[in-house]
């Protein structure tokens, strides 16, 4: 096997397991933050369900409460967008740093 074939394969491996990592952690959270959200959310609907229930609130003061919860959710998301771009920017230069510490094993002595 050639030299280039060596530093193609060790960068091969070293970005199917970067990806793989980056990957699985990105979905992990996602669905973390977004259960922890419904989770928060949840008194606060069962109590706009119950002042519904009474009349308190009509149902379009509670569609609008709950349309609330969806703008909540938005700008949470794109807070969670944001952790995410400075991940993947640690993703790149981790990649950087994969091919040049495998050119530099591969070709020099």
């Amino acid at each position: 096997m050639s030299k280039i074939d060596d530093f193609l394969d060790a960068v091969k491996h070293g970005v199917v397991g970067l990806a793989g990592d980056y990957v699985k952690g990105a979905k992990q959270r996602g669905i973390d933050d977004m259960l922890a959200y419904a989770s928060a959310r949840k008194a606060d609907v069962g109590r706009w369900a119950d002042e519904l229930a009474q009349g308190q609130i009509s149902a379009e003061d509670f569609r609008q409460l709950l349309l609330g919860l969806k703008d909540g959710a938005e700008i949470r998301a794109l807070r969670v967008a944001g952790v995410e771009l400075a991940r993947l920017q640690r993703l790149r230069d981790a990649l950087v740093n994969l091919v040049v510490d495998s050119a530099l094993k591969t070709f020099l002595p």
